[in-house]
């Protein structure tokens, strides 16, 4: 039976004893009134007897007590699990961002408070509040952050089941709150040349020397923001093989290591661009509001950023210019996803590689003509293409150009008016009418069987 005391006359609460499951006395601290300790000493003790007894399952009770922990331990725990993965510190910082705001809007205190109704409600606020309300993509990158979440606590036991997967995605093509375009060649050059002036200013701390070796470095190995920021001199390999840049595990999206081909095109001007340049130290500090540096750049170069379909143009634009140059210089599909490092060819032809109206004409232009045998028939010059043909013979016009043909063997409406019709005094007596001869199933398309239709039989 369990013992209530106090270990010293000044203490405040009281302590009690009892026996858990495995025979072992265990003491703790109580309330400060008595009863109320003798109570939960009780309690436990009873407890105990149940789980020695077998009546109580020890790896339910276990998840019952871990689906009463405070939330904030849950979320830095998942926060040590992300980062043993591998994680980049701006992805933790996004996910952390992301749950405690999704915990604390939905009153999630626990695990076991956790509800598909509460954090889908959340998200829907998130659509319509008045300042930056998100889009779909929005909706659907914040819902993947917290099914992974949910998941990882299935996992490690804090729920029993995952109660955010009922929560659907979004269409993101009905609802685009930013559509990016691919800048043209002609606007690449432009851009390219007014950066070249010894009038171009600096922007961002950044020289327009040093803007323009960084547009023509992301617009040819499509590498993204923060990929570029990363590097240094010595993440460039110039050799006979051929030039590269390598880009640590800790700054790609995947988190792998990974080396990009360099164009030959910047190679060499890159190697003479990067010889003034510190060998361990970044070689461009690009800002966060690099958006707004290159929309000044553009509407300085007398480019729009934003077109007349509300497509823009900002940083990331240039790495959806790289995979529309593959595609519009016939690369195949394998190969421009291998070198835009996406993890789905969906997700680089539909999404990254941009299709112009003029590049569909120009690839209708590119279809073979229609041209059909010279028979040597005077209807139709054998000079002349079929189509060509069609289109300059009117409806209904007669002669040897007449659109509409006859079939051989076939009577026009003039000779089948002008013929008489058959009699009996025009019927070939050797053979017998068609009423007086012997139908059987031999007639039709198959041989006929002439001992039937014999006249004698």
């Amino acid at each position: 039976m369990a013992s209530v005391f106090k270990r010293s006359p000044t203490s405040n609460k009281w302590s009690f004893e009892f026996r858990d499951e495995s025979g072992r006395v265990t003491r703790r601290v109580g309330f400060r009134d008595k009863q109320e300790t003798r109570r939960l000493a009780s309690q436990l003790e009873r407890e105990a007897d149940l789980r020695r007894r077998g009546l109580i399952d020890p790896e339910r009770e276990r998840a019952v007590e871990l689906s009463r922990t405070p939330m904030d331990r849950v979320i830095a725990q998942y926060m040590e699990h992300l980062s043993a993965k591998g994680s980049t510190e701006q992805h933790l910082a996004e996910v952390r961002s992301v749950l405690v705001e999704a915990v604390s809007d939905s009153g999630t205190a626990t695990p076991s408070d956790l509800r598909a109704e509460t954090i889908s409600t959340h998200l829907q606020r998130l659509r319509v509040r008045e300042v930056r309300p998100i889009g779909a993509r929005a909706f659907n990158k914040r819902l993947g952050m917290l099914k992974s979440f949910s998941s990882w606590l299935v996992r490690e036991g804090f729920r029993p089941a995952n109660v955010l997967a009922s929560i659907s995605r979004l269409n993101e093509q009905v609802d685009k709150r930013l559509e990016r375009r691919a800048m043209t060649d002609e606007e690449l050059v432009r851009l390219l040349d007014s950066l070249s002036s010894v009038e171009a200013p600096t922007r961002a701390r950044l020289a327009a020397v040093d803007r323009a070796m960084l547009y023509w470095l992301a617009v040819s190995t499509g590498l993204r923001r923060g990929e570029i920021a990363s590097l240094t001199p010595e993440s460039f390999s110039f050799d006979s093989r051929g030039s590269s840049v390598t880009v640590e595990a800790a700054h790609t999206k995947h988190g792998r290591r990974d080396v990009q081909p360099v164009p030959a095109a910047i190679a060499a001007s890159l190697k003479a661009y990067l010889e003034h340049k510190e060998p361990v130290l970044p070689i461009w500090v690009i800002p966060r509001t690099s958006a707004k540096m290159l929309r000044a750049d553009l509407v300085a170069a007398g480019i729009e950023p934003i077109d007349s379909r509300g497509r823009k143009l900002d940083f990331h634009a240039l790495r959806h210019t790289f995979v529309s140059r593959l595609v519009s210089a016939g690369v195949q599909p394998k190969i421009a996803q291998a070198l835009a490092r996406h993890s789905t060819i969906t997700l680089t032809m539909d999404r990254y590689a941009h299709v112009e109206a003029a590049d569909t004409r120009a690839a209708l232009e590119t279809l073979p003509e229609l041209r059909t045998a010279d028979n040597g028939s005077t209807e139709r010059p054998g000079d002349v293409s079929a189509c060509q043909w069609i289109c300059q013979c009117p409806r209904g016009s007669e002669g040897p150009e007449q659109s509409r043909r006859v079939r051989p063997g076939s009577l026009t409406k003039a000779e089948s008016r002008s013929r008489k019709p058959l009699n009996s005094s025009g019927l070939d007596t050797k053979r017998p009418p068609q009423s007086a001869r012997v139908l059987s199933e031999a007639d039709g398309n198959r041989t006929r069987n002439h001992r039937i239709d014999s006249p004698v039989l």
